[in-house]
């Protein structure tokens, strides 16, 4: 565990107690995480965040820059050395997939690789050719199965990188500014873990790669699976086009300890978490081994998709706590998702005879209201003209199966 004694006794005087071995775990990967690069955080603070292109979005992984016309393009870099010293093709496998779900994250699609690579003398050192072949062959293999070339990038060899090496991996992503993910939450939203099962690779990753590297803790060391990951991008792009995703967050280092703390904190709420629900690779993992695993392959989805998650058909339209119509059907017509009203009071409007109909479009929070042959689009239920008495109970609301959709 890379905390310092002091570091440790700075948490107990903070929260007062000794931590659980849960929190113990947490804490430590998130200090790995976000402060023990110490060797290089200062030089990175060196480095420019902000120009007249950039696009600062709360929660962005990757950087945003608008390129005109109304399209973005986003980049992010990121090393693997550590990883790639102890087994050079799924370090730097891994590596390659990290960064593309970064560029994901934002809602672009990742369309290319380059990297940059320092070993040993490979005409001396045959650890060192060892390597240089397989991490090579690594980031080449984990781009092929997706798709994403390699387009450039650079190697160096010098013996001073003996019985190491240095794998920085970037990756490119290109979509519509129009499309971006715009990070954001309410309460109620739902928060899913989407893309592979989590297990016992990378666990303690994160506080691996901020440690001076002494042992081959191969356990540290993620395993790729390229085929999930295309799955993955397929899935969020699909779902970002129909705009059904609220907010998103790779699961890198820390596991999901850092993705749902860094989700809660860039949003400013809170996350409710059952940790049994983790789908698991193994039947006895502990909760220790779910919050740092790093297993790979993985994105933190808010507000994904409330619809497909739920397979009843049960819609009520509530003013104020008060059911003013009920549907407990549903009808797809063209690929839109509507729900007829069986119940309507209508006491709670002016016209009596309403034939209403809530049209979910394939975008969230996107609803109309059909009355008399008449249909509202851009405010569901505002159109049934409530009347006086309805109005004077402010604040219409829509549930389905117990979750606020409007």
């Amino acid at each position: 565990m890379s905390l310092e004694s002091h570091e440790l006794e700075d948490l107990k005087t903070k929260i007062g107690r000794d931590p659980t071995s849960t929190e113990l775990q947490i804490v430590a990967a998130e200090w790995s995480e976000h402060c023990s690069y110490k060797s290089s955080k200062k030089h990175l603070k060196m480095l420019p965040m902000d120009g007249p292109l950039v696009i600062n979005e709360k929660g962005y992984d990757s950087g945003v820059l608008d390129v005109g016309d109304g399209y973005v393009v986003t980049a992010h870099i990121e090393s693997h050395n550590h990883p790639s010293a102890v087994e050079p093709y799924g370090g730097a496998a891994t590596g390659v997939g990290g960064v593309i779900r970064d560029i994901l994250s934002a809602g672009t699609r990742p369309i290319a690789l380059l990297d940059g690579l320092r070993f040993g003398d490979i005409e001396k050192d045959q650890h060192a050719k060892w390597l240089f072949k397989n991490a090579v062959t690594g980031i080449a293999d984990y781009g092929n199965c997706l798709g994403i070339p390699t387009i450039g990038g650079e190697v160096e060899f010098d013996e001073c990188y003996k019985n190491y090496a240095m794998v920085d991996v970037a990756a490119i992503g290109f979509g519509k500014k129009e499309n971006l993910i715009k990070n954001h939450a309410k309460k109620g939203d739902l928060v899913v873990l989407l893309g592979g099962a989590t297990g016992r690779d990378g666990i303690g990753g994160s506080q691996f790669a901020s440690d001076s590297l002494e042992t081959e803790d191969r356990s540290a060391v993620q395993i790729p699976d390229p085929f999930i990951e295309k799955l993955i991008i397929e899935a969020i792009l699909e779902a970002r086009n129909d705009q059904l995703i609220h907010a998103m967050k790779d699961l890198g280092g820390g596991g999901l300890s850092c993705a749902v703390s860094e989700t809660a904190d860039a949003l400013d709420i809170g996350i409710e978490m059952d940790v049994d629900k983790v789908h698991t690779r193994e039947s006895d993992m502990h909760s220790d081994e779910i919050m740092i695993s790093e297993s790979q392959e993985r994105m933190l989805i808010e507000d994904l998709i409330k619809y497909g998650l739920n397979q009843q058909n049960d819609m009520k339209a509530l003013w104020n706590n008060v059911v003013i119509a009920e549907s407990n059907s549903t009808e797809i017509v063209e690929g839109n998702h509507y729900f007829p009203f069986d119940s309507i009071k209508s006491e709670y409007f002016s016209k009596t005879e309403l034939t209403t109909v809530c049209g979910w479009k394939g975008k969230a929070n996107y609803y109309s209201v059909t009355v008399d042959g008449k249909t509202n689009e851009d405010c569901a239920w505002y159109y049934a003209e409530p009347n006086d008495a309805a109005k004077k109970i402010k604040g219409m609301v829509a549930f389905w199966n117990g979750i606020e959709i409007q």
